[in-house]
């Protein structure tokens, strides 16, 4: 087995009248042409120069090593919780947070990165922020549980009706195995508690289109295609909450050899 190399320490070297951020911005810059194994390299003396600056407590120059990072085109996954550690370590507001969170996830690589940004805003109190977060995967993933999930939470603690509806029938209109049949139990559960509130509220109309979501939500089309001896072919279609299963047996001629 060949050892990994161990990375190499980063060394700024500020040229007259520039700023820390300056530096950094032509560090990352400077990678857009190198080649694939020194941007690998890179990546790992990045982790490490921004290990070393947490440690040190160096949170300004840090915030300014992640900005660049994004800035530039080159995102990882910890700095989006790097950059949030930073800025609460160094005083700044939940406002400020939110709004350098929320430009990060504009340079964000992938749907995964908004939802590792989202589930983090959720830690720092950032609820509101993140259920619309949530809501932006979901439109992108409709069939995708997490965003929904997560969502259905932030919801819940923040009393969002609106958000806790939308959770609910994103959250039951998945597909869910044997053993997981408890989350859509408990989801259902939520849903009925949210019709009720609704009713008691006398807003029958919300309430009622609600349910219906809740219901198209629940229908179920599957088909199995078993091919076997017999050239049978069987269909299974669920087709309404109350599990009732319609099963369909058609035999396919063989054909001539």
């Amino acid at each position: 087995m060949v050892a990994r190399a161990k990375p190499q320490k980063i060394r700024l070297k500020l040229k007259a009248g520039e700023t820390i951020q300056d530096a950094w911005d032509g560090y990352f810059a400077a990678l857009k042409t190198a080649t694939e194994e020194q941007r690998a390299a890179a990546s790992a003396a990045v982790r490490v120069a921004a290990s070393d600056l947490f440690a040190r407590e160096q949170h300004q120059e840090l915030i300014a090593l992640i900005q660049a990072a994004l800035r530039q085109g080159f995102p990882q996954t910890w700095m989006y919780e790097g950059l949030g550690l930073s800025l609460k370590a160094n005083g700044a507001p939940a406002e400020e947070v939110e709004r350098a969170l929320m430009s990060a996830v504009d340079f964000a690589n992938s749907l995964d990165d908004v939802l590792y940004v989202a589930v983090f805003m959720t830690h720092l109190g950032l609820d509101a922020r993140a259920l619309k977060l949530y809501r932006e995967v979901a439109a992108a993933q409709p069939f995708r549980p997490e965003p929904f999930m997560q969502g259905l939470a932030a919801a819940q603690r923040l009393n969002d009706l609106a958000g806790i509806k939308w959770a609910c029938v994103g959250i039951l209109r998945q597909a869910w195995t044997k053993n997981d049949q408890q989350v859509a139990e408990s989801v259902m559960r939520t849903a009925k508690a949210t019709y009720g509130q609704l009713v008691a509220e006398k807003r029958q109309p919300e309430a009622d289109e609600f349910k219906q979501q809740v219901d198209r939500a629940m229908i179920r089309d599957c088909i199995i295609h078993i091919t076997g001896p017999a050239r049978r072919t069987s269909t299974w279609s669920w087709r309404n909450p109350a599990e009732r299963f319609a099963r369909r047996t058609i035999r396919v001629p063989r054909r001539a050899a």
